[in-house]
C-alpha cells in the first residue's frame, strides 16, 4: 500500500505574509532598542553594544 505524502506548496500570499511578520517583528524589536535602551544606557551585547559606546564618549 503506497502511503500519500502531502508537500508543502509556498503560494505567493504565504510568502508575502511570512516577510510582513518578520518586518513587523524587525520594527518592533529596533523600536524598543532605540526607545527603550538606548536611552537609559543598559549595557548591550554583541553589535548594538559596541555600537553604543562611542556614541557614550564625550565629544
Amino acid at each position: 500500500m503506497q502511503k500519500k505524502t502531502r508537500r508543502f506548496e509556498r503560494t505567493a500570499a504565504s510568502v508575502c505574509k511570512e516577510y510582513a511578520i518578520l518586518t513587523l517583528a524587525t520594527l518592533v524589536m529596533s523600536a524598543g532598542t532605540y526607545l527603550f535602551k538606548f536611552p537609559n544606557n543598559f549595557s548591550f551585547g554583541g553589535v548594538t553594544g559596541l555600537a553604543l559606546m562611542p556614541s557614550t564618549l564625550p565629544k
